[in-house]
This record gives C-alpha cells, sequence and structure tokens, in this order.
C-alpha cells in the first residue's frame, strides 16, 4: 500500500499526516495525523506587543560576559609585557586624557617614553573603536 508522509515543524508545534494513495497516485484518505503545541518561547511582554525571545537574554548575558573578560585579558597581557619592560603599571600616573592625545600624536613621528606608551596601550586596550559620532547630511 503506497502512502506519503507529511511533517511540518513550527517555532511551537510539530505536525504530522500519513495520507494512503492508490494505484495512480492519488490520495484515497487520511491514514493517521497529529499535531503537537507546545509553549511559546518568548518572554512575556512589558507594555503590550511580542516578548523577546528566551535566547535573547541569554545570548546578551554571554556577549557582555565575553566583552568583559576579553578586555580583562587585554589588560592582563599588557600588564605582563610591562613586567617584562621593567615598567610597574601602578606607578604610571593617570592624567586626564591630555596628555594621552600628545602622546599618541607624537609617537607616530618620533619615540616616546615607555611610560607614555604604556599609558596609550592600556587606554586603547579599555576603550576600543571609535567612540565619535559622524553626521550624515
Amino acid at each position: 500500500m503506497p502512502y506519503r508522509l507529511g511533517i511540518d515543524f513550527g517555532t511551537a508545534s510539530v505536525g504530522l499526516a500519513c495520507i494512503t494513495l492508490d494505484n495512480e497516485s492519488t490520495p484515497e484518505n487520511i491514514a493517521y495525523h497529529s499535531a503537537h503545541i507546545f509553549q511559546e518561547p518568548v518572554e512575556a511582554a512589558t507594555g503590550g506587543g511580542i516578548g523577546s525571545t528566551k535566547a535573547s537574554g541569554r545570548g546578551m548575558a554571554r556577549r557582555t560576559r565575553r566583552l568583559i573578560d576579553r578586555r580583562a585579558s587585554r589588560l592582563h597581557d599588557l600588564a605582563a609585557i610591562c613586567e617584562l619592560l621593567d615598567i610597574d603599571p601602578q606607578t604610571i600616573t593617570p592624567d586626564n586624557g591630555r596628555r594621552l592625545h600628545e602622546a599618541r600624536s607624537q609617537a607616530t613621528t618620533k619615540p616616546i617614553a615607555l611610560d607614555d606608551l604604556a599609558r596609550v596601550f592600556f587606554r586603547m586596550s579599555k576603550r576600543r573603536g571609535y567612540a565619535g559620532g559622524f553626521q550624515v547630511k
């Protein structure tokens, strides 16, 4: 007896149907059918609308955790490099950022002091990327 099987997987449901066929492969009758509906995988919405998925909250926490771990790893690696260069990271005096920008611009054309270089690298490792904004007209 020939038959045709149909399966449907949705985000919150599974459906199954089995149809018997005659000799010309035309459907005769439904031999079996079943559907199962699961609870929707979303958090309850606050203020109406559709809620966010449960996976999105876990993903956000994972991205934040990885960001913090990468930043800590960069700072730890820089501290190890400073130790190799006989620079104590605790003795590098913080500044208001003015000296830092001058040191970065000077480093492009001439040598700078190792503590200034370490200060530049620590700043770059803490705040990566461009924080300014572009005005598109």
